[in-house]
């Protein structure tokens, strides 16, 4: 199956993400923690695309190798934070989003 992988933890975005994308076509599937991320990868298989949101409890850097063994699939660093660019170039991410972003931005990376 195709989906797109949501890593959010406030379901409020989650789920208007969730509702943007199924109306373009896209399956969306929410992890709002790592332990959702894992199982879904081993549920599912790896995503056409994740969209990461950098506020978890665990290293993000764990996190993020965990996602590239599990997965060849890329991942998009969604954030409201000072300087993304170098979160991105740190933990060597594919994109980035930043908060606020528009959904054409949103469309463009998925498409």
């Amino acid at each position: 199956m195709s989906y797109i992988l949501v890593f959010e933890n406030d379901p409020n975005i989650a789920e208007t993400l969730k509702i943007c994308l199924e109306y373009e076509g896209h399956v969306a599937v929410w992890c709002k923690n790592h332990y959702n991320i894992i199982y879904t990868l081993s549920e599912l298989g790896p995503p056409k695309l994740i969209l990461f949101d950098y506020v978890f409890e665990e290293d993000p850097q764990l996190v993020i190798d965990t996602i590239r063994i599990m997965c060849g699939s890329k991942i998009i660093l969604m954030t409201g934070r000072n300087k993304p660019e170098d979160i991105v170039h740190l933990h060597g991410l594919d994109g980035l989003l930043k908060k606020p972003f528009s959904l054409e931005d949103l469309y463009s990376l998925i498409n």
